[in-house]
């Protein structure tokens, strides 16, 4: 059983999988991209396993975002991972150096928003190969985007100093960003799935954010940022997911994520994510 703030329990881990190296041979059809299944980069993208899929991918080349069955899902019952990849020399798309699906896709096939004066928890694996390069300042593996292009209200990155890193951005004139790092646990371990569950309450001013962490041979999740008191939405933002990096970046950044994960409790979210149980 797992508790999900820092409560000792049995250990829950399986073995540790290590992903190839990036192969600069598999692109096009047939390699598993995101663009080989569905046969374009827009519309709707139901590859990922789990309770929502994506609209599209933003990418320099159809293998930058692929589905891969190596490292094995953390769930069991889940086969495909998302492989994401931004490699030296990429051109930038849409102003930037990204390999991402854009747009969570509800059931219904509707865009899936966040709007204020709610309370929402998700989770997410993400895996770091033996062989990963830390980025140049950070890469962002999940953020919100406000509409017509504003700035991400609320991102979660890999950062330089191999720490989580948790940025707050408020809407134009609504103050100074906010920047939260992972000082309990510290640097994240390479070679194995660190599981992340956060809860955001999504508020237009007085809102918040509570990240938990649960790293390979880990009996428990650990509490790792918790703040409040900051703008962490705008109407209608949605979700995107995958490598956003900074515009300093000039070697290859790769690794490996699940689905994430939407819901209204911890137990929910992380027992649907990882395949595990949460007390």
């Amino acid at each position: 059983m797992l508790a999900p703030c820092g409560v000792a329990a049995p250990t829950v881990t399986g073995p540790v999988v290590k992903p190839p190296l990036p192969d600069s041979t598999r692109v096009g059809g047939g390699d598993g991209s995101i663009g080989s299944l569905q046969g374009h980069t827009d519309g709707h993208h139901p590859v990922l396993e789990g309770p929502n899929s994506w609209n599209k991918a933003q990418r320099a080349f159809p293998d930058r975002v692929q589905l891969v069955t190596v490292p094995r899902h953390p769930n069991s019952t889940k086969s495909n991972v998302l492989r994401v990849e931004w490699r030296e020399g990429d051109p930038t798309v849409i102003n930037g150096k990204r390999a991402e699906l854009n747009g969570m896709v509800t059931n219904s096939g509707g865009s899936q928003t966040e709007e204020p004066n709610t309370t929402v928890y998700y989770a997410c694996g993400l895996y770091l190969p033996d062989n990963f390069i830390w980025p140049k300042e950070r890469a962002t593996f999940w953020q919100m985007h406000g509409p017509g292009g504003a700035r991400p209200p609320i991102r979660m990155a890999v950062h330089e100093t191999k720490r989580l890193q948790l940025r707050v951005e408020p809407p134009s004139g609504g103050g100074s960003a906010a920047t939260y790092y992972d000082n309990t646990k510290g640097a994240l371990p390479k070679g194995g799935w660190i599981q992340f569950v956060w809860r955001v309450v999504w508020k237009s001013a007085d809102g918040g954010a509570t990240v938990w962490r649960r790293d390979p041979g880990d009996p428990s999740f650990i509490k790792v940022i918790d703040f409040g008191g900051k703008g962490t939405v705008y109407d209608h933002t949605s979700h995107k997911q995958g490598i956003y990096t900074s515009d300093d970046q000039v070697t290859t950044i790769q690794y490996f994520l699940t689905n994430v994960v939407r819901g209204t409790g911890f137990k929910a979210v992380a027992e649907e994510c990882f395949g595990i149980t949460v007390a």
